[in-house]
């Protein structure tokens, strides 16, 4: 087999872009880098190879992993050779990322399996807690000899999740054959590159490796930003960055103002994620985030700008009054040609047009309701009711349904509308005597405002 004869020094320059590499030359699998786990099973052979040496026991388990934080971006490529008929019981899983060390546990990542009931090399996500999913299917029978499998294994995975798994089975690398591609973002994160196998009694030392390389050789993108606030970004990579870089306040310009954050943190659970904080409130309308410079942990650095625009409106600020209730129908029985439900108006008696996503409504109890996103421009009505009852009214006018509707008293109530600060915009305490008429006290017939322009009584 090929050998690369690499003496570290020689290897150091490879090493910014490369996140692992190991072909075992140095005759030791224990540093540079270090393999954790069942090292006692495992041994570096004469042909400078890693090979298993676990007990002779049908069902053994075995598994070592090394540090790796390469996910996206990267190719993967190693060199197996499983030297028995491989089946469901008889089997090597090379995992490319995990999250954990212990990769027979709760572990989550992706993993190629080489062998198993279908003698293949296929591609799976495993999942916390649950049975690993194939997400590349790979070609059957392609390891099916029952006493030499030989394969070198190439995957890569770019920043949108598109993997592509290609296999070479005469383990020279010079024959690549597709065994299929897919999309899967469901983990961008890895903490460890690691090896699981499972073998009957007599394939106890017949599982090898070599020429295990991760490579990672791009800047991260720009995957998005997502406003987090009036002043406040969130902004997302496609692989975690370092901490140097991302916390670099003037790696960001935002436009039009052309400033700088006051500060940039990369969030503690997540390295792909950076939070911004800016000193003034972001400018009505169109901003333009642009980001540069920020590198990723193997030293890949944006040497290109990107840039995401987002549109930010200033919050309309409400006055009391601005907003009033118009018409209140509590006693809706016996109908008079009206729905038999509840309801209130209200009116933008104002000039400015109001979003009235997150206002409230309240009665005398404690019990509100929540509008949602709804512009009402001036001079606008909208009927407001139960969310169930919306149909019965849209005869009527423009509606607004509340999943929460707080129940209007047929002897009176106060109907209280707030905005999104909690700012009391309108009241009006109703009573039976309101109507001046019995019969119409006796129920299906609404309240109306008389005078728009008094507000005393807010």
């Amino acid at each position: 087999m090929r050998k690369i004869l690499l003496f570290f020094l020689f290897l150091q320059p490879f090493l910014s872009f490369s996140q692992l590499q190991d072909d075992f030359t140095d005759g030791d699998f224990l540093h540079n880098p270090t393999w954790l786990g069942d090292v006692n099973s495992f041994l570096v052979n004469p042909a400078k190879q890693l090979q298993s040496n676990g007990p002779a026991v049908t069902g053994t388990k075995l598994q070592l992993a090394t540090p790796s934080r390469s996910a996206v971006d990267v190719s993967w490529e190693f060199w197996a050779q499983l030297n028995f008929a491989t089946s469901g019981s008889n089997y090597a899983d090379v995992f490319l990322l995990s999250d954990s060390v212990n990769l027979s546990g709760k572990n989550k990542g992706y993993f190629v399996r080489l062998g198993g009931t279908a003698d293949e090399v296929s591609l799976y996500r495993k999942d916390s807690g649950k049975t690993p999913v194939i997400i590349i299917n790979g070609t059957d029978k392609t390891l099916a000899s029952s006493t030499t499998n030989t394969v070198r294994v190439k995957v890569t995975r770019n920043a949108a999740g598109e993997w592509q798994l290609h296999a070479d089975f005469s383990g020279a690398g010079t024959n690549y054959l597709a065994q299929g591609s897919v999309t899967d973002s469901t983990y961008r994160q890895a903490n460890y590159f690691g090896i699981f196998a499972e073998y009957s009694s007599a394939n106890a030392k017949k599982i090898f490796f070599d020429d295990i390389r991760i490579r990672d050789t791009k800047a991260p993108a720009l995957l998005g930003i997502n406003r987090t606030g009036s002043n406040t970004l969130d902004v997302n990579f496609s692989e975690p960055v370092t901490a140097a870089s991302a916390q670099l306040a003037t790696n960001y310009t935002l436009k039009p103002a052309t400033v700088h954050p006051t500060t940039a943190i990369r969030d503690t659970g997540n390295e792909a994620l950076v939070h911004l904080t800016f000193a003034e409130e972001f400018a009505n309308n169109t901003n333009t985030l642009t980001v540069n410079n920020v590198q990723d942990l193997y030293g890949n650095t944006q040497n290109t700008a990107e840039s995401r625009s987002f549109t930010y409106l200033r919050p309309v600020i409400a006055l009391a009054g601005d907003l009033r209730i118009t018409e209140i129908l509590a006693d809706y029985s016996p109908a008079v040609n009206l729905p038999e439900s509840e309801y209130f108006e209200i009116y933008n008696a104002s000039g400015k047009t109001f979003n009235l996503v997150n206002w409230k409504y309240s009665d005398a109890t404690t019990s509100t309701g929540v509008f949602p996103t709804v512009s009402l421009a001036p001079g606008e009505y909208r009927i407001v009711c139960r969310a169930a009852d919306t149909l019965e009214f849209k005869s009527f006018g423009k509606v607004i349904g509340l999943k929460t509707f707080p129940s209007l008293n047929d002897g009176g109530d106060a109907v209280e509308l707030f905005d999104q600060t909690g700012k009391l915009i309108d009241k009006v305490n109703y009573t039976p005597a309101w109507y001046r008429e019995k019969d119409k006290a006796e129920g299906g017939w609404s309240l109306e405002i008389i005078d728009l322009q008094n507000t005393l009584y807010i």
